[in-house]
């Protein structure tokens, strides 16, 4: 053999290592939505814990000092003080803090440059936001003017440092997305360089019909030492070729078959091609195609890959990433977009709609008296009965513990919106069998109205955040409106 035969073994060696980053690429794009989603999920909590210190702050205000919930609400809001701002320090330097479950977890720093500056400015924020509070925490005896001045200081930064927040967590999705779609955009471009690497063999060993068979046998065991699946067919679909790798994917230990088509193995439809395997398994296929002259025949030469796990594992971290994995409902992360992109849509339709803020009543004695899976249940039920009083186009969403919020869209007038907290109080004040008892809750509702009560979705939850604790006040089961509240906030003003 002269060096004109040995110069093909360069395109096939080329092509095995195309082959070889493509499938690691594939783990890195894995990996990296893992990581994404983390930081993403970790960002998203922070705005939680932010309305949660101030939640908090606000109890301890009104609450008697020497009563049990009173410490309780203090333990809460020291541990929410203290993880808010672990988190911090890791987005900053790396390190250690907790993931959703509360098991440790060591995340590297952020180093997207938009979202360390968002970054740089909620540390800044952070040293004018907590020093208060720990003051008002670490007082002995505990000093009513300490945490009124710590709740000023809240109220007054509250705003600022959930729209940092939510622009922090925007730009790690930002982020992210670039970065896989650069990973996408490489492993595409390595993937079409070992097709026309391949195309290039195959036209090379064609060409020669006296070369293609002194090495027919050599040829052979080389395509079948590639895991790429490739199968070669005619304009007829009768298939010409295929390797040890596509006869394995297709469930044909002693190769496919003459009398079958490529159409009885693989649906080449673009929108969604699927593999078909002798056993009767299917699988979700990646396909390219080149047109080619295989034995003095024009045909076309194909790729497969089995992506079903890598399909279902960015599905997984997708429903990870924007649903309660309890309830399954939307999760904080999700109804905020929810609510943005439906102000939009109000605003340009001139509609109106209302955002419903609800904390169960009882439900901690629940969870205390029957453990954690009955109050798990009894979370799972509520979820359920409050989708049963939306419609549609509404959403539902968990924000964590027992608090579940509801964006009702395209509404007419606020008694719409006081008719569904009804309902939702009639539906949860109905016994539920968990663990063979029967057990009764209820709910505290607030409602605030867009564009009544604000445009702002930060402001929208938090007003209904205030009217549903206004309702849980005045004696819980019940609703309040927020447009109340508001009112009567300005007749205070001079």
């Amino acid at each position: 053999m002269g060096k004109k035969s040995y110069s093909i073994f360069i395109p096939i060696f080329l092509f095995i290592i195309f082959d070889i980053s493509a499938l690691s690429l594939n783990i890195w794009i894995s990996d990296s939505l893992t990581k994404s989603t983390t930081a993403i999920n970790l960002a998203g909590r922070q705005r939680m814990l932010s309305q949660r210190i101030s939640k908090a702050l606000l109890l301890l205000h009104h609450q008697a000092e020497t009563s049990a919930i009173h410490q309780n609400t203090k333990n809460e809001l020291r541990h929410s003080l203290n993880l808010f701002e672990q988190t911090l320090t890791a987005f900053w330097e790396g390190g250690s803090t907790l993931d959703g479950d509360h098991q440790p977890i060591v995340i590297p720093a952020i180093d997207s440059a938009q979202a360390r500056i968002h970054l740089a400015e909620g540390r800044q924020l952070w040293l004018i936001f907590s020093p208060p509070i720990k003051h008002a925490l670490d007082t002995k005896p505990p000093s009513a003017e300490a945490y009124a001045q710590a709740l000023l200081i809240t109220q007054k930064h509250n705003i600022e440092l959930l729209k940092i927040m939510n622009q922090l967590t925007l730009s790690i999705e930002y982020q992210a997305t670039e970065h896989i779609e650069l990973l996408r955009l490489i492993q595409s471009s390595l993937l079409v360089c070992a097709l026309f690497n391949f195309i290039y063999i195959i036209r090379r060993l064609v060409g020669n019909t006296k070369l293609v068979n002194a090495n027919n046998q050599a040829l052979n065991s080389l395509f079948d030492s590639i895991e790429t699946s490739i199968i070669i067919y005619n304009k007829k679909g009768g298939i010409l070729f295929s390797n040890q790798a596509a006869n394995e994917l297709f469930k044909y230990p002693d190769g496919i078959p003459v009398n079958i088509t490529i159409t009885d193995i693989l649906n080449l439809n673009s929108a969604s091609q699927m593999g078909y395997c002798r056993t009767g398994i299917t699988f979700q296929a990646h396909v390219e195609s080149q047109k080619i002259m295989f034995k003095n025949e024009q045909s076309i030469i194909c790729t497969i890959y089995d992506i079903t796990q890598q399909t279902e594992k960015e599905a997984k971290l997708t429903k990870l990433a924007f649903n309660d994995p309890l309830t399954g409902l939307a999760n904080r992360l999700l109804f905020h977009e929810r609510l943005q992109q439906e102000i939009r849509h109000s605003k340009r339709q001139f509609s109106c709609l209302a955002v419903l803020f609800i904390d169960l009543d009882g439900f901690k004695d629940i969870n205390d008296q029957l453990g954690h899976d009955a109050g798990d249940q009894v979370l799972k039920s509520v979820g359920q009965r409050l989708l049963q009083c939306c419609r549609e186009d509404d959403t539902v969403a968990r924000m964590g513990g027992d608090e579940f919020t509801l964006i009702l869209t395209s509404i007419n007038h606020a008694k719409a919106a006081e008719k569904v907290a009804e309902q939702i109080l009639t539906q949860l004040h109905k016994s539920l069998l968990i663990q063979g008892q029967a057990v009764q809750i209820s709910g505290s509702i607030g409602i605030s109205l867009y564009p009544k009560d604000h445009e702002e979705a930060d402001l929208l939850i938090k007003y209904a955040d205030m009217a549903m604790y206004a309702a849980k006040k005045a004696g819980k089961n019940r609703y309040t409106l927020a447009t109340n509240l508001l009112a009567k906030e300005q007749e205070k003003m001079p």
